[in-house]
């Protein structure tokens, strides 16, 4: 299950804002990253960019076909 007063916190702390994650994701609205963090949707890009800058893995409850190491790997 997705923690998204973990994840708003984790955003504010690192000072990341939804503007720049849809910047980086290269999105026209933040709807759906939005979305993904309230868990209303599981946008694969969102949950990866997260995973990828950071955000520990228990706050996101990832889907079953995404592979956190995997991910993690791939940012290194």
């Amino acid at each position: 299950m997705r923690n998204t007063e973990a994840i708003k916190k984790w955003m504010k702390d690192n000072r990341w804002r939804l503007c720049d994650i849809r910047r980086a994701l290269g999105l026209v609205h933040h709807t759906q990253i939005w979305e993904t963090i309230k868990g209303k949707r599981s946008d694969r890009r969102t949950l990866k960019w997260f995973l990828k800058h950071g955000c520990p893995v228990e706050y996101l409850g990832l889907p079953n076909d995404i592979d956190p190491q995997e991910i993690l790997k791939e940012a290194a």
